[in-house]
């Protein structure tokens, strides 16, 4: 009986041990999920980066309008040695004194003579008896908005001999067949205008090349 007893408190006494480790403490790997409040504020304090504004200019596009004023282009160095048909970017100051670009290009040189330009219409003088004349067509086209009427490039160019003398030049005012080629009042940007020059070259010369000083302080040269 007695022996009964102490089996039956001591069950009763296990049972008790073991509810009371359920109250106090908390089961192995269990997880403790944070407040909502708690949430929220580790979301506010995370650092947070702005997206950039589209009006900002990006440094690698191109702004319409900069770059070289007027569609210009390079100019083609003074000394420049060219054949016939090769352009040259030249620039030219007109009677306003602004500043255009012109593309001259010397397409040619024909050898003739002084009878068949008398022929032709030309006033020929006895003051130019002997010399052989070549006429030089070249062309200019306007590469600017810059106003450029009246404009040519016929005094600009000029003749040049073996031994680096200037050749003379025979005036051709009247004569259809050989024109100075000027701009006209309403020239634009691109539009081309075509021109003639008579050179003289003396008995026993030789015509080495066609030159354009301008506005350069060496001339180009056209050659063969």
């Amino acid at each position: 009986m007695r022996r009964s007893m102490f089996a039956a408190i001591t069950v009763t006494g296990l049972l008790l041990a073991g509810c009371g480790g359920d109250d106090d403490s908390p089961d192995e790997g269990t997880t403790t999920e944070p407040s909502s409040q708690e949430t929220t504020t580790s979301e506010a304090e995370e650092p947070t980066t702005s997206e950039p504004s589209g009006s900002e200019p990006d440094p690698s596009e191109t702004t319409e309008g900069e770059g070289s004023p007027g569609g210009e282009e390079e100019a083609t160095p003074g000394g420049t040695t060219l054949a016939f048909g090769d352009p040259a970017v030249v620039e030219y100051v007109t009677s306003d004194d602004e500043t255009a670009q012109f593309e001259v290009t010397v397409t040619g040189v024909e050898e003739s003579s002084l009878d068949e330009l008398a022929a032709a219409g030309l006033d020929v003088g006895d003051d130019v008896a002997g010399q052989v004349p070549y006429l030089v067509d070249y062309s200019a086209t306007n590469l600017t908005d810059v106003d450029v009427a009246g404009a040519s490039v016929n005094a600009d160019l000029s003749g040049v001999l073996g031994d680096g003398a200037r050749a003379g030049t025979l005036i051709t005012i009247g004569f259809d067949q050989c024109t100075s080629g000027s701009f006209l009042s309403d020239s634009a940007a691109g539009d081309t205008v075509e021109g003639c020059k008579v050179i003289l070259v003396g008995e026993g010369a030789e015509l080495s090349g066609i030159e354009y000083l301008g506005e350069l302080d060496e001339p180009l040269l056209w050659q063969e």
